[in-house]
């Protein structure tokens, strides 16, 4: 025991000693952030360089060295501020705009070794931002078009205020002009707000990131800016991405994203976070069976339409004021749609692209805050599907049962929403089809409730639900009770034919009197024979059609008008007919009050 007990502090002693270090650096490291903050700058600097000391080998030493240089640029120490900006790493971390941009190196700006710093992180191949941001306000152009370029759109640090040569201050956050990107490849492009934005026929396999944004401040209206700007027109057309993030809070007032390639074999999850008045997304194609595509959209108007979705697309934060056109996709994976808002009229959402067990839920798990690489996790959801409702679960099983029970009802509540939308709509078919898959489910449920627990009730109503299923398709189907019950009464009539009734005595003993009739040769031939065997014999099944139908209609008999066997099984069959019909009934009521 001793042995195992020192063996186990062996195993865990460096976990423990590198979850107090992650929880060290970030305590040093929000102290530092917050004596910047304060204009403590000599603290801060001391405790940036504490932060270095202790953790030389982190991935943000760069970030920290970059911290005390801004520190040392408001204490008016330039050189000491240029020293540790030149030991920053050429490859990682700053980037050439962050420099450029960010306001608090504003005094270093006319320094040759800054000049030299800043060549030094340029490559000439490379559009950056910076780049960008001096052609938005120098060029006397109102569309800026990019062809063929590799633009570096990482801001960082980086602020949207720009220094002039008297050190004069302007800030930058909306630009009224167009921006055009053609055959570039782009990995990010944040934080700017623009008058239009078109992206087309780029490549970026690794993903693409755009933040538009408006950022207001205090001096805002001194600059003449619009107190709502928005996008007069975006579009991302023909474009191929990893991956895409797309987060916006300017007011689009016309966005289109076509024939657009996302995603590939490995997990690459893709964010659209915008409003706007007019948003399309049409004829792309979200590929990777494992990848979630999220829509977080508000809108007065929003079109889905053609497109090719392999994984899970996540429409829970969609909200649609007037009009949503969801039409002709081909939805390979799964949806979420149980938080959805759309408007009371308005739903053009075609049920056959959804259809099939296609609809699932999603869980948002809020997130632990992982110290090493500086984010909240990446896997902070839960993921519903019906299988791993009813059938699987990979969760602790303290909580599966109430997991269990809540996508079971956000489940059912996506499906009744659609429902209600289809019958609004007076889109009966679809209606029908999407009720019937939503009692299948609630079935499925039954089912696990009765592996489960077990009991004859449970039992009772789950294959209450599946004989609902077969007979009315759970009450949209009006033909299919109506077949089934006639082959259950002929079933019953073939039965009932080889037994005698008090309308059929004599009959039985007659076809066999004309059957060796019709086999004996005589002067008559056979035809007259046949002709009395078939008489016979038709006779003999309209009696036995006529006992079933009665019988399954139970329009009473009396006394049961037969005997032995077939007696006993008319009783079965009256309840068997009373049963279906009563369920007929509540079938052909559902219809018509529809």
């Amino acid at each position: 025991m001793k042995e195992f007990l020192t063996m186990l502090c062996l195993l865990i002693s460096p976990l423990v000693t590198t979850v107090f270090a992650q929880n060290e650096s970030y305590i040093l490291e929000k102290q530092a952030k917050e004596a910047f903050d304060v204009k403590e700058y000599e603290e801060a600097i001391n405790l940036f360089e504490d932060l270095i000391s202790k953790y030389k080998t982190s991935r943000y030493v760069d970030e920290w060295k970059y911290a005390i240089a801004r520190s040392y640029v408001q204490l008016n120490k330039k050189n000491a501020a240029l020293d540790v900006l030149g030991e920053l790493n050429k490859n990682e971390g700053v980037s050439y705009s962050q420099l450029m941009l960010d306001t608090a190196l504003i005094r270093l700006r006319k320094e040759a070794r800054f000049t030299d710093i800043t060549k030094s992180l340029h490559v000439d191949s490379i559009l950056y931002v910076y780049d960008i941001v001096m052609d938005m306000v120098n060029s006397p152009d109102s569309i800026i078009t990019y062809e063929g370029k590799t633009v570096r759109g990482d801001w960082n640090r980086a602020y949207l205020e720009y220094y002039g040569e008297n050190d004069s201050m302007t800030f930058l956050p909306y630009f009224d002009k167009e921006l055009i990107f053609n055959n570039c490849n782009i990995s990010s492009l944040q934080k700017i707000g623009l008058k239009g934005l078109k992206i087309r026929n780029n490549i970026c396999d690794k993903g693409f990131r755009f933040f538009l944004v408006y950022i207001k401040n205090s001096l805002e209206a001194s600059f003449n800016n619009p107190n709502n700007p928005e996008i007069v027109e975006s579009l991302i057309e023909a474009c191929k991405f990893g991956s895409l993030e797309i987060f916006s809070n300017l007011n689009h007032n016309n966005f289109k994203m076509k024939l657009v390639t996302i995603g590939s074999d490995l997990v690459n999850n893709s964010l659209i976070k915008l409003h706007g008045a007019n948003i399309s997304i049409s004829q792309n194609k979200f590929k990777g069976k494992e990848n979630v595509v999220e829509l977080m959209i508000k809108s007065d108007k929003f079109e889905f339409k053609n497109n090719e979705v392999e994984g899970i697309l996540d429409i829970d934060n969609l909200s649609i004021s007037n009009l949503v056109s969801f039409r002709d996709n081909e939805i390979i994976g799964r949806i979420s749609c149980s938080e959805t808002v759309l408007s009371e009229f308005s739903n053009d959402i075609d049920w056959k692209q959804l259809a099939g067990n296609k609809l699932m839920v999603i869980e948002d798990i809020p997130g632990e805050w992982n110290y090493e690489t500086g984010l909240e996790c990446q896997n902070c959801f839960r993921y519903y599907g019906i299988d791993s409702i009813y059938l699987k679960f990979e969760i602790d099983s303290v909580l599966k049962e109430e997991y269990k029970e809540w996508a079971h009802k956000n489940l059912i509540n996506s499906y009744y929403k659609l429902n209600k939308i289809y019958k609004d709509r007076g889109d009966l078919e679809s209606a029908n089809s999407c009720y019937a898959e939503m009692k299948d489910v609630m079935g499925r449920r039954l089912k696990a409730i009765y592996n489960r627990d077990g009991g004859f009730q449970n039992y009772i109503q789950w294959k209450l639900n599946r004989l609902l299923k077969t007979y009315t398709n759970h009450g949209t189907n009006l033909a299919l009770p109506i077949v089934i019950s006639i082959y259950v009464i002929l079933a019953f009539s073939v039965f009932y034919f080889f037994f005698p009734s008090d309308w059929d005595v004599s009959s039985k003993s007659k076809l066999l009197h004309d059957f060796k009739e019709f086999k004996t040769k005589n002067d008559k031939g056979y035809f007259k024979p046949f002709l009395i065997l078939i008489s016979g014999l038709f006779v003999s099944l309209i009696n036995a059609l006529t006992l079933s139908l009665n019988a399954f209609v139970t329009l009473g008999f009396g006394a049961i008008p037969t005997k032995g066997l077939a007696r006993y099984v008319c009783i079965i069959q009256g309840f068997i007919g009373w049963f279906l019909l009563s369920i007929f009934t509540v079938t052909l009521i559902n219809q018509v009050l529809f």
